[in-house]
């Protein structure tokens, strides 16, 4: 019966039901009836989960209805009791469930936010730093669970990525000191989380940042170097005193000078232009 009640369809001469009440009723039926000795209510869940996916409701996938009915078990046997005691009207256990998809869809909606939220939490502190989602969400879950150890296979199957991905994005953690490289047992090795790791968070931002000024100083330095050197080239090749233009350098129109001078004086005397001279 309860077979023929979830393939009938419209098609068929079926009732119109809506696919989730449908799924409710076959939970009902399953843990009304009580069938087998033990699991009835994991037989009954998994059977509701089973119709509504197969009508099109992805999204309850990723829910728990099996939570909420934990965190109030009196209320799911007073669905039961109140359909029993009142002719057996399905309502009472149709607003019970109903409540209870609400509720875990609210809290998948509740998690999604946090994720996003420690997601931009972690990416605040790693401002520049050249992660990749998957890492970011990570050292989001390893914040969470500090005792938690991650191997490649894990890291792989959680975000659906090639083996030598999830090795590249853990190998980088861990050059970072965000994870340390253990071996678990005698034939595994994975990764776990470095002592603090907040504090350390910080300083890999800031040593990276430090590092990224560096960089941005360096080459800024290294295009004045190329202005002034071809400053002196022009010089040497055409006779013309000439300084650069921009303003940005006229701090160095005295060494410049000092060192066209001293150019044309080598240049009288026949002597080789010093090295460190060059180097101005």
């Amino acid at each position: 019966m309860l077979i023929m009640f979830e393939n009938e369809s419209l098609e068929n001469g079926g009732q119109l039901i809506h696919p989730v009440l449908r799924a409710i009723v076959m939970h009902f039926m399953i843990g009304y009836d009580h069938p087998f000795a033990d699991g009835n209510g994991r037989v009954a869940r998994a059977i509701f989960y089973h119709s509504v996916l197969q009508s099109g409701y992805e999204i309850l996938a990723f829910t728990s209805i099996s939570q909420i009915i934990k965190s109030a078990p009196a209320k799911y046997g007073y669905a039961f009791q109140y359909v029993e005691t009142d002719e057996n009207d399905l309502t009472y256990f149709l607003h019970h469930q109903l409540n209870v998809i609400c509720r875990a869809i609210d809290q998948l909606e509740k998690y999604m936010e946090n994720q996003q939220n420690e997601i931009r939490r972690i990416e605040s502190k790693l401002n520049g730093m050249p992660l990749n989602y998957r890492q970011l969400a990570l050292l989001g879950h390893a914040l969470r669970h500090p005792n938690h150890a991650y191997t490649i296979r894990s890291h792989q199957t959680s975000h659906a990525c090639a083996y030598a991905t999830a090795r590249s994005d853990l190998m980088k953690l861990a050059d970072f000191q965000l994870l340390e490289l253990k071996n678990l047992d005698w034939k595994t090795f994975g990764f776990v989380v470095s002592e603090n790791l907040e504090l350390k968070l910080d300083s890999v931002s800031n040593s990276w940042l430090a590092r990224a000024r560096h960089e941005i100083r360096r080459r800024t330095l290294k295009k004045r170097l190329f202005t002034v050197n071809m400053a002196f080239i022009r010089f040497n090749r055409t006779g013309i005193k000439f300084f650069p233009s921009d303003a940005r350098f006229g701090k160095l129109e005295k060494r410049i000078t000092s060192g066209v001078q001293e150019f044309a004086a080598a240049e009288r005397s026949n002597m080789k232009w010093p090295a460190a001279q060059c180097r101005r």
